[in-house]
């Protein structure tokens, strides 16, 4: 052997890691129970069209309530880039298939999904910031998203509806913990943007493209920027246990910082908040002491 091919043997990854783009391997020999992904399509409908009808009653804004959940439909499309970085795999053997995308197949339940999380959990946050949320009320929010995401995607992992593959950060049982975080930050940035918006789309049709575009680009640019550290050590051939902890930490650090500068903008009780409507451009606004900030009156819930 010449030392030219000693070489290159040393530059290959360990077993277990995709020899061009150094991945990890997925376990593409699982197999998709249909009957449960039929069962999770139904329960996920059902929701949604129950959600739907609520907030359509008690709404005065029906556009953005639609708009919400495709908007919440559209960040599917970004899923077969989020289970590339942070190796997730939907076994595509006997599998229920939307689309495929980078290779990967996606599921049909994912729609529902999404239209969950990022629709209905981003149409109830929007409307506690537009009535006018105070800062407690923005971190009590934070909350939402995590337990939200939390009891989902446990439930379904027990189902081996998919598989978080290769060394996961803060993994309990079969859910890696940072994903929460960076879920929660996607939802927080798309929410924050049309909240600031929200004076400009009234209760028109603009509310459609302006969910479609930011609900995917925002929650796609939040999610990726809290899991960079989670993303670096996953997909690294070696890295020890406690860095590995340690970029799961890193990504809740991120979450926090995000939400503490959303809160700083949003939140009634804030010398800092931006106020939609009332100025055209950002600038600090001080309330006297002990005068509440009136909330947003954009009439849009």
């Amino acid at each position: 052997m010449t030392m030219g091919n000693i070489a290159a043997v040393d530059t290959l990854p360990p077993p277990g890691f995709d020899p061009i783009f150094h991945l990890p391997l997925p376990p593409v020999t699982s197999v998709f129970d249909l009957s449960v992904g039929n069962t999770v399509t139904a329960i996920y409908g059902t929701g949604i069209a129950l959600f739907l009808i609520w907030a359509l009653l008690r709404s005065n804004n029906r556009a953005m309530a639609f708009a919400m959940i495709v908007g919440g439909a559209a960040v599917t499309f970004l899923e077969p880039v989020f289970d590339v970085l942070t190796a997730v795999w939907h076994p595509q053997i006997h599998q229920n298939v939307a689309f495929t995308l980078l290779g990967r197949e996606v599921p049909i339940w994912a729609f529902f999904g999404y239209m969950a999380y990022y629709g209905c959990t981003g149409y109830l946050m929007l409307g506690s910031f537009l009535r006018g949320a105070t800062t407690r009320v923005i971190w009590l929010w934070c909350l939402v998203p995590i337990f939200f995401d939390f009891l989902i995607e446990e439930s379904m992992l027990h189902w081996n509806l998919y598989y978080y593959y290769s060394t996961q950060p803060f993994r309990l049982i079969r859910f890696p913990l940072y994903q929460p975080a960076c879920n929660t930050v996607g939802v927080f940035f798309a929410v924050t943007l049309l909240y600031l918006l929200a004076p400009y789309l009234k209760k028109s049709w603009r509310w459609f493209p302006a969910a479609i575009v930011i609900l995917p680009f925002c929650g796609g640019m939040g999610f990726v920027g809290a899991s960079l550290p989670a993303m670096y050590a996953l997909n690294a051939p070696s890295v020890p246990n406690w860095l590995m902890q340690l970029s799961g930490v890193a990504s809740y650090a991120l979450m926090f910082a995000w939400v503490y500068g959303v809160s700083l903008i949003v939140s009634v009780d804030s010398p800092y908040r931006y106020r939609p409507g009332e100025s055209a451009s950002l600038e600090v606004s001080r309330a006297p002491a002990g005068i509440a900030i009136r909330p947003v009156s954009a009439g849009t819930v």
